[in-house]
């Protein structure tokens, strides 16, 4: 393990931060490391991925959804 000290901590990200560490039952020093590890470990999502994995939901889902469907419920939402 390896320790650091982080200076100059704006007021309102501590009091984030110690806010969301009470909220999640831990300690700041864990909560910092909770937060440093989600960031680290978080990966970006390729569209074409991500599209490709819609369109096999919806086929699954044997939905016939058509882009006049969706314009037609978008238009209706906004009545």
């Amino acid at each position: 393990m390896v320790n650091i000290t982080l200076k100059n901590i704006p007021e309102q990200l501590h009091k984030e931060l110690c806010s969301r560490a009470e909220k999640n039952g831990r300690s700041l020093n864990k909560e910092v490391i909770a937060s440093l590890e989600s960031i680290v470990k978080s990966k970006r999502i390729d569209p074409l991925d991500y599209l490709q994995y819609i369109r096999k939901a919806r086929d699954k889902a044997k939905l016939n959804i058509t882009n006049e469907d969706i314009t037609s419920a978008i238009d209706n939402g906004r009545e």
